[in-house]
């Protein structure tokens, strides 16, 4: 009878075991959010999770899924590509996006940044291969162009420097010209 029991438990204690997640990978929640001056880029971070006991080795992919006929789409680009996150760690990707200076504003695409486990398993007697991922979707908005004061001072500047040379020389000229009929009217 106690036999029996020890057998229970330790197939019990056996299959919790196997059963416990070696890696789990997430996503932190909350949006992200690209609001883009057409011509410019943006970056903005995400946050994944490995909640499991081992390292996780990870790659990552981003994509825009919206097309918008005769516009070019937006390059989206995902630092670091791919990694490993330590047991219950957390690692930042950074996503850049860079919208063509060709594109209208008030355009909207769609995108998603895939984080996918290096690992594969198995489940035992199905031949399944199961992958952990995490997918976490992103909005990008092309902006209006950002109205860039230091140019419209730097013009300023500009045009006020000529207008005084201009004066400047423009009086040195007029000066001379008076002298050299002053010389005249003496001789």
């Amino acid at each position: 009878m106690i036999k029996r029991l020890y057998i229970v438990l330790f197939f019990f204690l056996f299959s919790a075991i196997l059963s416990m997640p070696l890696a789990q990978i997430g996503e932190v929640a909350g949006p992200v959010n690209f609001n883009v001056s057409a011509g410019s880029s943006q970056s903005l971070s995400v946050t994944i999770v490995n909640g499991g006991n081992n390292p996780l080795f990870f790659n990552a992919t981003p994509i825009v899924t919206t097309l918008i006929a005769n516009e070019i789409t937006p390059t989206v680009t995902v630092f670091p590509k791919n990694g490993t996150i330590g047991p219950h760690s957390q690692a930042v990707l950074n996503l850049t996006t860079f919208v063509p200076g060709s594109d209208k504003p008030g355009l909207e695409w769609n995108g998603q940044l895939s984080v996918v486990s290096n690992s594969l398993s198995t489940i035992t007697g199905s031949g399944a291969i199961i992958q952990e991922g995490a997918l976490k979707i992103f909005t990008i908005t092309s902006a209006q162009p950002k109205f860039n004061i230091l140019f419209v001072i730097l013009i300023i500047v500009i045009v006020v420097i000529l207008i005084v040379v201009f004066y400047y020389f423009y009086k040195k000229r007029a000066n001379k010209r008076k002298g050299a009929h002053k010389s005249k009217a003496k001789k």
